[in-house]
């Protein structure tokens, strides 16, 4: 713990284990500093649980501001302990507490969503002038997000989003993960109710967006943001049945995850005609086989998941 003679009602909390957050701890303080931010602590560790501890002692000792250094996952695990509803303390959203943002991870697409520039030195500027929104959260059985939740060939890419990868590609360890996984892709079918459409398909990948950005910079949907407290919900479907495991399926799948993300890069993988797309409030998903879910970049469990939006939810201090 290294402490400040700054407010004692704020916490500054560096997830150590971000892709610039090993070396980022004196940066922070320095860059908060010299615009004036006074904290009362600043911790740096990259243990999820110690992350969460400090959070909450902060809260107890009525902590009105907590400012977090890293990336979404990070973002999204203090999210969560900030909001009504979420892994923490009930009370929290009542006492008003405020979250900045320090964006130190791979992807930064909750910085993204909401214009905070991604210099450390105007992230703190942002945090110096005080301006306060409060903006929707996604949760998916119970627990927060911020971006984007998905399942399908996301989740196998996720598990080759190695620390290492990610430091040393940076952003670009999203494609190199996704060429490599996208050679084995394994369809699956989804049982989905879309506000109360129900709707079944083949598919190779479902995505639900609660902002703009999700995957490092890439596009929900075209007219999706964060402040329309909908879910912007995109399917993948599988060039042919799940169940046929044969050579030209195989390749056909492998064809059409190849098309669809070049048009994801450019924001027009709607435009595929493989593609669905579905605004909603809410949406359950029910996968054969079960599909394990990626949730802000963190694995969080498996389907049948049911989603929805809490609008304004989270206080947050933004350009």
């Amino acid at each position: 713990m290294l402490a400040s003679s700054g407010d004692p009602d704020a916490l500054v909390i560096v997830n150590s284990g971000s892709r610039s957050g090993s070396e980022a701890p004196p940066d922070v303080a320095l860059a908060l500093d010299r615009v004036g931010v006074a904290v009362g602590a600043l911790r740096a560790t990259g243990d999820p649980d110690e992350i969460v501890s400090a959070v909450r002692d902060a809260l107890s000792r009525g902590a009105r501001r907590v400012i977090v250094g890293g990336g979404d996952g990070t973002v999204s695990l203090v999210a969560g302990l900030l909001t009504d509803g979420g892994a923490g303390d009930p009370s929290a959203a009542r006492r008003e507490v405020v979250l900045g943002i320090l964006p130190l991870g791979t992807g930064n697409d909750f910085a993204r969503n909401l214009h905070i520039p991604r210099d450390l030195d105007g992230a703190c500027r942002v945090i110096a002038a005080g301006r306060v929104r409060a903006v929707p959260l996604g949760v998916a059985n119970g627990r927060v997000f911020l971006n984007a939740l998905s399942f399908g060939i996301s989740s196998a890419v996720t598990r080759r989003l190695t620390p290492d990868l990610k430091k040393r590609a940076g952003p670009l360890a999203y494609p190199v993960a996704a060429a490599a996984e996208g050679l084995a892709p394994k369809p699956f079918r989804v049982a989905m109710e879309i506000d109360r459409e129900r709707v079944e398909s083949g598919a190779l990948q479902v995505v639900v967006g609660n902002g703009r950005y999700h995957g490092a910079g890439t596009v929900v949907a075209p007219d999706a943001t964060l402040g329309d407290a909908q879910l912007d919900v995109y399917v993948v479907e599988s060039a042919a049945e799940p169940q046929d495991e044969g050579v030209a399926a195989r390749a056909a799948n492998v064809l059409r995850l190849a098309r669809v993300g070049m048009l994801l890069r450019r924001g027009r993988h709607l435009e595929h005609e493989g593609v669905r797309h579905f605004r909603c409030a809410r949406a359950r998903f029910e996968c054969d086989p079960p599909q394990e879910v990626n949730a802000d970049g963190e694995l969080v469990g498996e389907t049948p998941l049911a989603c929805e939006v809490m609008p304004t939810a989270l206080r947050v201090l933004v350009p």
